[in-house]
């Protein structure tokens, strides 16, 4: 598997993980701050287990902290990975808009740093 490939296949699994419109939910609620999981279900109007299975899938994809606190877990967002992989991801996307394009236009296109 080449390059370009690889960061492919790392921006579908992004997007796969956030695809889920209650993780994108979860996301926007702790983007003020940590929430506790009791609290989330709550909000989102899940069951526990069904939020635990979306808080895990955000945890494995590194989008997301937690913080044990007794009985309680809470949960952050993991801002620094979660922008990485939002910018790779856009990065693909001008990757395959350049397909196509002359050398040129190649050229001119915003580069990775």
């Amino acid at each position: 598997m080449n390059i370009a490939e690889e960061q492919l296949k790392e921006a579908a699994g992004f997007f796969s993980v956030i695809s889920e419109p209650a993780r994108l939910k979860i996301l926007l609620l702790l983007r003020n701050g940590a929430r506790c999981g009791r609290d989330l279900s709550k909000d989102l109007c899940l069951t526990p287990a069904t939020t635990c299975h979306h808080l895990d899938r955000l945890k494995h994809a590194n989008l997301l902290k937690e913080k044990r606190s007794g009985k309680h877990v809470y949960y952050s967002i993991s801002s620094t990975e979660l922008e990485r992989a939002f910018d790779r991801s856009l990065a693909i996307l001008q990757l395959d808009g350049a397909q196509g394009k002359d050398e040129n236009e190649r050229k001119s296109l915003p580069r990775e740093t």
